[in-house]
Order: C-alpha cells, then sequence, then structure tokens
C-alpha cells in the first residue's frame, strides 16, 4: 500500500492513536489492511481487474468484490456526512445541545460543537465520487428524531453535543467540529438549546485524522410576530486542509427553525 500523502505521517495529532490509518489518498497494488476503532478493513486483489474487499468489527464482516478501472485500485479514505448509516434517510441533522447558550440581545456570538461524521471509502477520478462503503466508528450514535410537528415534522439524525467556548480537536474518526456563528437580531435575549439544518450542504474538510465542517451561521430574528432563526451554510476550508468528495450535489435549502430553538 502506497500513501500519496506521506508526510501526513510526520504531523500526527498528539491525541490521535498512530497505529490507526490517517484520511487520505491510497494506492493499492496487491493488498491494504486498514485499522480504524472498531473496525478492520483487508483489500486484497483477487484478479486483474478486481479486489476482495472486507471490513471486520464486533457485528460480523463485510464482504465485496471491488471492479476497478485502473491497475491498482487508488482510494480516498475520508470522513463523510452523518447521512448514509444504518442507511440515508434525510438530508438534516437535529443537535441537542447539553447545556443552552444564552445571547444577549442585539448581539453575536459564536460556539463549538463536535458532531458526528461517518468514514466513507471512494474510488478516486470523478467530480461526484463513488463510494463502495460507508460506515460508523460508533454505531450507536446514528439516531433519529423529528422536529417539528409529527404529521409535517422534519426527521432528522440527531446528536446531543456539548458547546464548547473555544475551538478544540474532534475525537479522531468519530467526530468533526463545526463552528456556529449565532446572531440575535432580538430586543431581547435568547436562549439557543438545539440546531436543525440540512447538513448535506455543508463540507468536511480534513487533515490527517483531524475533520471540521463548514461553518454554520445562525440568525435570530422577529418574523410576523414570531421568533424565528435562519440556518444558513458558509464555507471555511482551513488552509493545508483537503475537501472530501460529495455523493450528491448541493441544494442551496434555505431552511428557518421554526419551531422553537429553546
Amino acid at each position: 500500500m502506497e500513501s500519496l500523502h506521506n508526510s501526513q505521517a510526520e504531523k500526527i495529532s498528539k491525541n490521535t492513536e498512530t497505529a490507526y490509518t490517517l484520511y487520505g489518498i491510497y494506492k493499492v497494488k496487491d493488498r491494504a489492511t486498514f485499522y480504524l476503532p472498531n473496525n478492520t478493513i483487508v483489500l486484497e486483489r483477487a484478479t486483474d481487474d478486481k479486489f476482495t474487499y472486507r471490513r471486520t468489527n464486533q457485528n460480523g464482516t463485510v464482504e465485496k468484490l471491488l471492479s476497478i478501472r485502473t491497475q491498482d485500485l487508488e482510494m480516498e479514505f475520508v470522513p463523510t456526512l452523518p447521512i448514509y448509516v444504518p442507511s440515508y434517510k434525510t438530508d438534516f441533522v437535529f443537535l441537542r445541545l447539553s447545556k443552552p447558550v444564552f445571547v444577549s440581545r442585539n448581539s453575536k456570538t459564536e460556539v463549538f460543537v463536535s458532531m458526528p461524521i461517518e468514514m466513507g471509502l471512494f474510488f478516486t477520478g470523478n467530480e461526484m465520487r463513488e463510494y463502495f462503503d460507508v460506515f460508523a466508528c460508533e454505531p450507536s450514535s446514528s439516531r433519529y428524531a423529528l422536529y417539528g410537528d409529527p404529521d409535517k415534522g422534519k426527521l432528522c439524525k440527531f446528536a446531543t453535543v456539548m458547546p464548547l467556548a473555544q475551538e478544540e480537536m474532534a475525537r479522531p474518526y468519530f467526530e468533526g467540529r463545526l463552528r456556529v456563528k449565532i446572531q440575535n437580531e432580538l430586543d431581547t435575549g435568547i436562549s439557543i438549546g438545539k440546531i436543525v439544518f440540512p447538513v448535506r450542504d455543508h463540507e468536511i474538510h480534513y487533515r490527517y485524522a483531524d475533520a471540521a465542517y463548514d461553518d454554520l451561521n445562525l440568525i435570530v430574528k422577529e418574523r410576523l410576530g414570531v421568533q424565528i432563526a435562519e440556518v444558513v451554510q458558509s464555507g471555511n476550508m482551513p488552509q493545508g486542509w483537503s475537501t472530501s468528495p460529495r455523493t450528491m450535489k448541493k441544494t442551496d435549502i434555505k431552511f428557518t427553525m421554526e419551531m422553537g430553538f429553546d
């Protein structure tokens, strides 16, 4: 196995288990093994144009036969959006803050949260990449919640997260950090206890074993006598990082929290 980002190995964060595989692009000639929390992945050449793929965890083994277009298997191992496990059902994420964030009237602030990611293995080469496996290192984190009325509400992937006053590295392979910029345009203070947004329009960026989402802007205002919160994605790729491939085009969904945010 040959990594196309060998310089990464010299700069692994001290918070990362060095036995685990770093994110990046890899070329597999005949056999390769990837070690991740709770998962071991083995790729092995079967014929000139096919590889066997095996991923083993506490629940068993996933096996596939991969047909490749080039002499060697070139793949990208990356953090990806948390919408595929156990199956793709929604573009939305519901974050419940473990403690509310109070924002004074007519003011702005920012907080950081660590929200779940999933692991993706992609064939390289196309604008819209093809993945041959997506999984979560912590499957128990794959939960759903409903935001809004039972009949018309939004089904969302759900996670409870801790808001932090300053940026910290998220748990490698389990989470990516997200900066939330909150602007309160009301003449009264407000408490933010939940954040709902369409995560499909976000990019995830990675470096070594670290992952970060695009920023999220949350603007609280009054409309027709009702307090609402507009949520808008804001691109922010850190310098020197790479962006995970996309499987779907962006939707540019305009979403507003209208059913409360406390």
